[in-house]
């Protein structure tokens, strides 16, 4: 998974989308089963400059791909990175936590909601934290946190 996630991200692969959200989809069909679903479906959100540069915002569109397969609203848009953070797969592990602490904004009111966010690859959960401060800030009930790929290597 994490050679598809290498070509994915980096390699400019939007094809693998698919396939990616597919895997994770029936991992995540395990994990719930007997329990609801979350309410919706929000991705990691990425600088306007990052966007540009990959091509591409590959978490909304593995969340897109997740919310048809698993019948989960996506809320497109629902998190708007606020600050600019240097690359993560690049920063020391103290660093992402540092540099992630309030780089996020929820757009909406999630009041009562369980969402689920979206990412490619969660290493130390710095971004997720951050996702999910900003989300519990707009009323949202709970925060499961959803990645194709853990890297426990970082």
């Amino acid at each position: 998974m994490q050679q598809l996630m290498t070509l994915f991200k980096f390699r400019n692969k939007a094809e693998l989308a698919p396939l990616l959200a597919t895997q994770l989809a029936a991992h995540l069909r395990l994990c719930y089963q007997g329990q609801p679903m979350p309410d919706c479906i929000v991705a990691v959100p990425m600088t306007q400059h990052a966007w540009r540069q990959r091509g591409f915002h590959q978490t909304a569109l593995l969340a897109r791909y997740l919310s048809a397969v698993l019948q989960v609203p996506y809320i497109a848009g629902g998190l708007r990175k606020i600050r600019s953070v240097p690359m993560q797969h690049m920063a020391s592990q103290s660093a992402r936590w540092e540099n992630s602490k309030r780089s996020q904004l929820a757009l909406h009111d999630f009041s009562g909601s369980t969402v689920a966010v979206v990412d490619d690859v969660l290493s130390t959960g710095a971004t997720m934290m951050a996702a999910a401060d900003a989300l519990y800030k707009k009323g949202a009930a709970a925060v499961d946190a959803w990645a194709v790929v853990y890297n426990q290597h970082d």
